[in-house]
This record gives structure tokens, sequence and C-alpha cells, in this order.
């Protein structure tokens, strides 16, 4: 009994986790840029039951017979898969169609990353986010008019139409890769933060950038209901299991009575 005990345990808290995890992909469903995080269970240490007292078959005693103690969480993994792209009202939003990440550079020059390109033009004409934090963009000229028509391209190319049309180049958005996608870190506001990353050659980079366009999150609501609904039925069954062993428990009490 303290073995089902155990493993009823150790299965509610796993699949406490899994519902966390999908609570919070539901709760993310309307954020820009937002990637899902998956987990997948996995089984503790074994237990051999050949010394245990219990009855087995000559092939049981063969063989390595053992009964599992329960069950965990592996790390949460970041599912990376395109979120669908849609046309937005700004038109200094922009949509990484591809790999990468854009740089976010705090008040104290701290450099995040994010897919949410929800951008817009400070009074000094460059690119911030909702948070008033700047993108990090290569500037090649001060001069940017709050007059003048911005462009940017595919490759993120930023250019600059003046009000009597001259046209410049002044600026090249800057797009980020991490080796390691799980070793992403969440650090609020939509940030998230790694420890190993590096710039995109955007010239020879597959990624293009939509100007005008958002990127959605990639959490597919169904789906998650369905995983909802499939973990509460698994964890009604780990309290069944507990509720099962309490009441052996109390039998062999009364019986020792």
């Amino acid at each position: 009994m303290y073995r089902i005990l155990s493993t009823g345990r150790s299965g509610l808290a796993a699949l406490q986790e899994k519902l966390d995890l999908i609570s919070n992909n539901i709760a993310n469903t309307q954020t820009d840029g937002y990637k899902k995080l998956e987990t997948n269970f996995e089984s503790l240490l074994s237990d051999s039951i050949k010394n245990s007292g219990i009855p087995l078959s000559d092939n049981a005693r063969q063989g390595n017979a053992a009964i599992g103690i329960g069950s965990k969480v592996s790390n949460p993994f970041r599912d990376i898969e395109q979120g669908a792209i849609v046309q937005a009202e700004n038109p200094y939003a922009i949509a990484i169609e591809g790999e990468g990440y854009f740089g976010i550079i705090d008040e104290t020059d701290n450099l995040y990353l994010t897919r949410n390109g929800n951008f817009r033009l400070s009074e000094n004409s460059h690119l911030v986010d909702d948070l008033g934090n700047e993108v990090d963009v290569e500037y090649f000229s001060d001069e940017i008019s709050s007059e003048s028509i911005l462009e940017i391209t595919n490759s993120g190319q930023i250019n600059q139409t003046d009000k009597y049309g001259n046209k410049s180049i002044v600026g090249q958005v800057k797009l980020y890769s991490i080796e390691d996608y799980d070793l992403l870190l969440e650090n609020g506001n939509g940030y998230l933060v790694a420890d190993e990353i590096e710039s995109i050659d955007m010239e020879n980079s597959k990624t293009i950038l939509r100007q005008g366009y958002i990127e959605k999150s990639n959490v597919d609501i169904g789906e998650e209901l369905i995983q909802m609904i499939s973990t509460q039925r698994a964890y009604e069954l780990n309290t069944k299991s507990i509720r099962a062993a309490d009441e052996m428990w109390s039998l062999v009490n009364n019986i020792r009575r």
C-alpha cells in the first residue's frame, strides 16, 4: 500500500504539472508570437519484484520482472512551429516567416528575444515595442524624419522615402537564432532569454520579414482542450488509486483491532 500511495502521488504531481502547462498555453492563445510549451511523461525507476513475495510464473522468474514506482514529466520544451501570419492595421508590425527572434533592448541595455513584432515608431523615429523598449536595429543614419515613409524589406533592410521622394537606406533589423530552443527561458512581458545566441545573416538566410503583418500564437485551442480533458481523466484515475489504498488501509486497521 505504501507503493500504491507513492505511485499515485507521483502521478498526481506529474499530471498537475501537465495541466499547468496546458492552462498557460490556453491563456496565451491570443498572445502574438507566443510558442506553446510541451512536455512528455517519463517513468521513474522500476523495482524488481522477484524477491517481494509476489507469485511469479516460470517465464517471469527467468526474465527481469519489475514494477514501476511512479511517473514524472520531462523538462518543458518549446514548440517552434510557425504561427499563422495575418495582416495587421499597424504599418510597422513585422512578422518573422522562418527561424529567428527579434532583439529587444531595455533601458539597462539588456537584450531580450521575442517573436512579437507589433512595433511602432518612437518620437525619434526608431522602432520600439509595446513597452517602449527599442528593437535591436543597426541604424545607418540619425536623420530619420517622422514625415518620411519607412519601408522594411523581406531581408530586414529599412528604407526611407522623404517628402521629396528621395530614397535612402537608414537601417537593418537584426534577428537572432538559438542553438538549443529548449534552453529559452521566459522573462515576463513576452520576452525570452538564452545564454547562447548568434546573429542571423539575413542576406544568406531563408527567413523572411513581412511588414504590415503579425505572427499569431501557434496554440491550437481545440488540441489544448482535448489534452486538458484527457489529463483531467488521468488525474481522476490516480485519485481513485489513492482512495483504494486508503480503503485497504482502513480494512487492515480494522482487522488488527
